[in-house]
């Protein structure tokens, strides 16, 4: 890769970036609409031009790591496992 291959990798790679942000904004947008105008019209299936649409609610179970750290930090020091990752930050 050429030194100015590289850069316009970098200058399209920020273009990118701010295209999917915008564009996942935009989706989680509409997704609360329809979750909104499901919930309002009690609907949990729908089907829309041969595109299944389900409304269903799941619980999880969370870990508080913070709580856990704070009121019993050799618990949490046994069980905590460092990893190593290498991301790439463009801002």
């Amino acid at each position: 890769m050429t030194e100015e291959e590289f850069f316009t990798a970098i200058r399209a790679i920020q273009e990118y970036t701010v295209m999917i942000d915008r564009i996942q904004q935009e989706s989680d947008r509409l997704k609360a609409e329809v979750k909104e105008h499901m919930r309002n019209h009690s609907l949990t299936v729908i089907e829309v031009d041969g595109i299944r649409v389900r409304l269903q609610e799941t619980h999880r179970n969370h870990l508080d790591v913070q709580t856990l750290k704070q009121t019993q930090p050799d618990t949490y020091r046994e069980f905590c496992k460092q990893l190593e990752v290498i991301r790439l930050i463009i801002s």
